[in-house]
């Protein structure tokens, strides 16, 4: 009876603990697992999370990072561990042997993410072991942008960079958008305050984001537009201060050619470059383009009309082309057959490209054009950028503007079927266009390091 009592008793002791592992550690977990097999705006279940998960390249780099740290500093921790027990129980006089481990266990009682920023004094990027290792080793280049988009642009580290002694790639997102410019005007248009000091670097680079100049007025700004340039309607507080500090500072501003804004044709401190391609080369097309590129960005107003567009398309292959590759987080929501195929924008996905539907965006233009595939361009509403660029691609001969998916596709499908279009689009890429962006920055950058 006696034991009957003691086991209910003991039940209801670890209850509470059951209870709570359940509510915040069981459950989140089931919650989670049943979020990564839903498929967004459509009922059902879907393993598409988990095959972009196994197929993308970052992902895995970040999944083995996180292993390589965790094995890392769990080998670190016994090694450690164990002497520091040995210490504690027979070399530290017993009257502070408590104080002892209670110095040991302290760090534990505070918020992880005080830990993190503490160790960040000491090896951050400018922390004070790395500033050390500046004065050593002379000019590091440091990479200051999301670490997925990173892995799109590496081969900037063996091209554009190779005198350098490093290449530190520094996790950091301004989070601009038009949308933020529109509704979070102060912070978007404040974003250069969450970077660390830059005062130990030689050279600062900002991809069109003047406010840089706030904090390094000696900045250089690359791109072919200026915010203002590309959305029409942004605040008038936003453009007015853009402005300002163009005027103040007179940053150098290099653009790439053939697409640069016709505002900033006229800008003074104009420096004009060749596009930024993936090794600085026309790679000349030696497959038979048989597949087929339809995008429409991931912050773009033309996802919508996309997907209904892939809808039709599904119902039937098309003949002209093997494989559609399609915007992969558009792909998930449809019911997508076989020969529809998550786009990974690796150059071997481009080198068998025949054409291209997209909102032409400079960096698709240019992988596009590297591998003589066709530009069918979409532009998207008050997106000033994307529609000049449209316009550009037609009038050099490079590409064609289009009204909608249909009629971008009606043209591709022309296009794909016909060797002379091809080679016409072929000559006017080798006349109109020039991939040595990398090496004209280069070049460039390394002038302004000398003081020529």
């Amino acid at each position: 009876m006696k034991s009957g009592v003691s086991g209910r008793a003991g039940l209801w002791a670890v209850a509470p603990a059951v209870l709570w592992t359940l509510c915040f550690f069981v459950l989140p977990f089931i919650g989670m697992l049943l979020i990564s097999l839903a498929v967004k705006q459509v009922p059902g279940w879907s393993l598409g999370n988990y095959t972009q998960f196994f197929t993308n390249p970052s992902y895995w780099r970040a999944l083995t990072n996180s292993i390589e740290v965790t094995a890392m500093v769990t080998m670190i921790s016994v090694v450690l561990a164990y002497p520091f027990a040995w210490i504690l129980a027979f070399v530290v006089p017993e009257r502070w042997q408590r104080l002892a481990l209670l110095l040991a266990v302290l760090p534990f009682w505070t918020s992880y993410v005080v830990r993190s920023y503490s160790w960040l004094l000491v090896l951050a990027e400018k922390g004070v072991v790395n500033s050390l290792e500046l004065h050593r080793r002379g000019h590091d280049v440091s990479w200051f942008g999301p670490e997925s988009a990173f892995a799109h642009f590496k081969s900037l580290e063996s091209v554009a960079f190779s005198k350098s002694d490093r290449f530190v790639v520094v996790p950091f997102n301004t989070g601009t958008s038009a949308h933020r410019l529109h509704w979070a005007q102060t912070e978007a248009m404040a974003w250069y305050r969450a970077l660390p000091s830059l005062d130990a670097f030689d050279l600062v680079i900002s991809d069109n984001l003047v406010e840089i100049l706030n904090v390094r007025p000696d900045a250089i700004i690359s791109g072919h537009f200026l915010w203002s340039h590309a959305f029409a309607n942004l605040p008038p507080e936003f453009v007015a201060n853009e402005a300002s500090l163009l005027r103040r500072h007179q940053p150098p501003i290099l653009a790439g050619r053939p697409f640069i804004s016709p505002q900033l044709r006229s800008y003074p401190q104009l420096v004009e470059i060749g596009l930024c391609g993936s090794d600085g080369q026309h790679a000349v097309q030696r497959s038979n383009g048989s597949a087929l590129l339809v995008s429409a960005g991931r912050g773009g107003g033309i996802s919508g009309p996309l997907e209904n567009f892939l809808n039709v398309l599904a119902a039937r292959k098309p003949e002209t082309f093997d494989v559609v590759y399609v915007e992969p987080h558009v792909l998930r929501a449809i019911d997508a057959p076989p020969w529809l195929k998550p786009a990974d924008y690796s150059v071997a996905m481009y080198s068998t490209l025949g054409a291209a539907i997209c909102r032409p965006g400079i960096g698709t233009v240019t992988d596009c054009l590297q591998h003589d595939v066709r530009i069918f361009a979409l532009s998207e509403p008050d997106n000033l950028e994307v529609t000049h660029n449209g316009n550009v691609l037609e009038a050099l001969g490079l590409g064609e503007s289009c009204v909608s998916f249909a009629d971008a596709y009606e043209q591709a499908v022309r296009y794909a079927s016909d060797e002379a279009a091809r080679e016409r689009n072929r000559l006017a890429i080798t006349k109109h266009v020039s991939f040595s962006g990398q090496r004209d920055a280069a070049d460039y950058c390394e002038k302004r390091l000398s003081g020529a």
